[in-house]
């Protein structure tokens, strides 16, 4: 699961009005006049997200995932999305306070990654991610931990942007790949929005070089790198795995252990001042040409 011959993540946006430009997909998303009669038998509630009301259904099992699986996800009052396994075709009905704005971002956010989740085109971690000489470099922690801050100081110094939250990745011979999502970023995180749009976006996939743990700490903090091993690191990139809830955990272990061999892992001080963004990315810029000499292009 999750390795080469994959199609681009944000590729599907074809049949979707947006701003954003978009390379020609086989992937459609259309909308239905009635919902599917389909017996949606089992039932997932997410956790509240936006302030809505979230769950995934399906008509069998959800470790089945067979090719005629039929999915529902729902956002109570909002919209409803549709889908057969090994269909590259979503459909989905407006509910009544649903509009196609809230759609595009449902879709966006949570359904399409979901999708490539469970076709298992993709893993992703909740991470922010920028271009740094030409690799993918990762910014992860806990929400509220400054990973939109500080990649939000990435864009503003000319890096490219990946993901503002959820970074695609798979597996291809001894190298770990990175898929930039949308073209969006939110520094902030205000309810039901993709944020900014960022023409400064990632055409390319890229060996996801590095992956840095953010660690907040008080305003005065040295900012410190430290190089994470072991039983560590795999506990860091397994706790910031994104919907891998619905994977098989023998799947999802094999594939986290692969990723930690392949990747380096790095914890970094983050002192809680803004006005310290800039040492703390000089001090990730110093890091990175250290790791890649040769190629200090940022």
């Amino acid at each position: 699961m999750f390795h080469s011959n994959k199609h681009k993540y944000y590729d599907s946006w074809i049949n979707f009005p947006s701003q954003t430009p978009h390379k020609k997909s086989d992937f459609s998303l259309c909308e239905l006049d009635s919902s599917p009669t389909t017996n949606f038998k089992h039932r997932l509630k997410f956790k509240n997200n936006q302030n809505r009301e979230i769950a995934l259904h399906s008509d069998e099992a959800f470790k089945d995932r067979e090719i005629d699986h039929q999915w529902m996800f729902q956002v109570k009052d909002v919209v409803s999305f549709f889908w057969t396994s090994g269909s590259k075709t979503m459909t989905y009905k407006l509910d009544s306070l649903g509009t196609k704005t809230l759609v595009h971002y449902w879709f966006i956010h949570i359904v399409y990654p979901l999708y490539l989740t469970l076709e298992d085109k993709y893993y992703f971690l909740h991470s922010g991610a920028v271009t740094i000489n030409n690799k993918a470099v990762s910014f992860m922690t806990r929400s509220r931990g400054g990973k939109s801050t500080l990649t939000d100081y990435f864009l503003k110094q000319g890096h490219t942007l990946l993901t503002d939250d959820k970074l695609a990745t798979y597996e291809d011979e001894e190298k770990v790949y990175a898929v930039a999502s949308y073209p969006y970023h939110r520094p902030y995180r205000g309810y039901e929005t993709l944020g900014e749009y960022v023409e400064n976006f990632e055409s390319e996939v890229l060996v996801l070089g590095t992956i840095y743990i953010l660690k907040k700490e008080d305003a005065s903090a040295e900012v410190e790198i430290v190089e994470l091993k072991g039983i560590e690191k795999f506990t860091h990139i397994y706790q910031n795995s994104e919907i891998a809830f619905l994977l098989e955990f023998s799947d999802q272990m094999n594939y986290l252990g692969s990723l930690a061999k392949k990747v380096s892992v790095f914890s970094i001080s983050i002192p809680w001042d803004l006005t310290r963004l800039e040492e703390v990315y000089t001090k990730i810029i110093q890091h990175q040409n250290t790791l890649n000499p040769g190629k200090q292009n940022v």
